[in-house]
């Protein structure tokens, strides 16, 4: 999976983490990427704010990936990293990643998702009481959920 990430991204670093955020229901699958080359960043500051030319890239490789891996194998959220961290022993501190991402809620790291899909409010009957129902189930504020949405939680919804 990270040497598919890395020919995307065209990059030499990657992490890819099963992360439970803050306020969640369940685990995320989220791919950090070093963003900058980096290291010696004085602020202790592990994620970059994702920008408009970010999210251009991850649309581009999410599409690469699609042709390259099954669904459940493409990171649900795209982390910019500006430095990687490293344990006493120089290894890739995975942990502290993610302790980044359960200090994070689930509504914040959505920035760090998929933005080019709009969120459409639910139009018909069988639409809106699906609606309800899910974000009753997954806990989820309605406004942040439209029919057609990338989150992995959610996708069921497409269906109808």
């Amino acid at each position: 999976m990270e040497y598919h990430l890395r020919k995307a991204f065209n990059i030499t670093q990657t992490i890819v983490e099963i992360i439970e955020p803050a306020n969640s229901n369940g685990p995320v699958l989220a791919a950090f990427l070093l963003t900058t080359k980096k290291y010696d960043d004085l602020t202790y500051n592990l994620v970059n704010k994702p920008s408009a030319e970010f999210h251009n890239q991850v649309l581009l490789a999410e599409t690469q990936l699609r042709s390259s891996l099954p669904r459940f194998m493409i990171p649900d959220l795209f982390i910019p990293l500006k430095r990687i961290p490293l344990t006493h022993s120089g290894k890739i501190d995975r942990r502290a990643l993610r302790e980044w991402a359960t200090g994070t809620t689930r509504n914040d790291l959505e920035s760090y998702g998929n933005i080019a899909v709009p969120k459409t409010s639910p139009t018909t009957a069988v639409e809106k009481t699906l609606h309800r129902i899910w974000t009753r189930l997954l806990a989820l504020e309605p406004e942040s959920v439209g029919i057609v949405c990338k989150n992995l939680y959610i996708s069921i919804l497409l269906i109808f």
